[in-house]
């Protein structure tokens, strides 16, 4: 029974935390200043009001909100705007693949980094290698992950071409 109530306080925290997402996202959308055909270019008025009639941006925003929320609950994430007559769920499917091929090879090299670095210290106890793993692995976890793929970045294209040289 225990199990019973703690699975469906994780689902329904789940549900709260989905809609509060999709809530925050229309809400972020909706405040952006201009809308999403404002551009440098001049669009005729009829133009632009044709296609805020075609994405439904003509409606009330209240009508708005309860299609997004509707659509959503459909799997249904409409037509972009930017690629003309795809659908954006076609957009995803045809992504998801090398998304997920990459995400796979990302978890697979965390995994293996991470033992390494778990079995190094042990294997050397209070020595020089256990420091220095303990503060790579304590700079590795304070800085922003932009500031770690930059120097990564670096590390790999200058340092290892410049090591492969020497080779």
């Amino acid at each position: 029974m225990e199990l019973v109530r703690f699975i469906a306080k994780r689902i329904l925290f789940f549900l709260i935390t989905m809609f509060l997402a999709a809530t925050f996202t229309f809400v972020l959308i909706k405040s952006i200043p201009g809308g999403p055909f404002g551009s440098d270019k001049m669009i005729h008025p009829q133009i632009m009001e044709n296609l805020n009639e075609k994405y439904g941006l003509d409606e009330p925003l209240h009508r708005q909100y309860f299609l997004y929320m509707k659509n959503l609950l459909r799997g249904d994430l409409g037509i972009s705007m930017i690629y003309k007559n795809r659908s954006v769920g076609s957009i995803i499917k045809r992504a998801f693949p090398v998304s997920l091929s990459l995400g796979i090879r990302a978890v697979g090299l965390a995994v293996l980094v991470s033992l390494l670095l778990g079995i190094l210290p042990v294997l050397h106890k209070n020595k020089v290698l256990d420091c220095l793993v303990l503060i790579v692995t304590v700079l590795a976890v304070s800085m922003p992950g932009f500031v770690i793929g930059t120097l990564l970045q670096y590390l790999v294209s200058f340092r290892l071409s410049e090591a492969l040289k020497i080779l």
